[in-house]
């Protein structure tokens, strides 16, 4: 009867080492998983930083010495399929459309969009007396995901129910701008 007590203590401890590993497999995973989300949203973070610092400190940005043409060529193009190429080429010779986003938030501190029109790079909302936050972009005709960026955190547009994945983490809002 000894030995049978021996066994399953021993077949216990095995049990118990398989589960301890099994659990520091799970915990050393999701460190990796909001470590690498951490040092994202530090990249993010420096590059808002950056782009607040060229305000601040007024300095020109290169395309501010470019000419009309130069300045088009230089703005951030979002990445295209093959299908969509000789729609953008179209797009290229269509006008720029002014589209003004809109967020409200009593609570926010600050609000900034980033999309696939601007490269991603933060650009600042004004806010009015009303908690109303908003922005006039000149965007050429396509297809664009985008979101705002409330207080350090990506949000969707609350008024726009279309949705898209950019591969950036997180679900973003998409909005088709048509030609004139």
């Amino acid at each position: 009867m000894d030995f049978n007590n021996r066994k399953n203590l021993l077949s216990l401890i095995a049990l118990d080492v398989i589960v301890l590993l099994f659990s520091v497999a799970i915990i050393f995973s999701r460190y990796n998983t909001l470590a690498g989300i951490s040092a994202e949203n530090n990249h993010k973070l420096q590059t808002k930083n950056l782009s607040s610092k060229i305000k601040e400190e007024n300095l020109t940005e290169p395309t501010a010495q470019l000419g009309a043409q130069e300045k088009q060529a230089a703005q951030p193009q979002p990445v295209l399929s093959a299908e969509q190429q000789p729609q953008a080429q179209e797009n290229a010779l269509q006008e720029k459309r002014n589209i003004k986003f809109t967020y409200r938030n009593s609570k926010a501190k600050k609000v900034d969009i980033v999309g696939d029109f601007n490269g991603w790079v933060p650009q600042s909302l004004d806010k009015d007396d009303n908690s109303s936050w908003s922005i006039t972009a000149s965007i050429t005709p396509g297809e664009y995901g985008y979101n705002f960026v409330v207080n350090g955190k990506p949000v969707k547009d609350p008024n726009n129910p279309n949705t898209v994945n950019t591969g950036r983490g997180f679900t973003s809002s998409f909005l088709k701008v048509k030609p004139r």
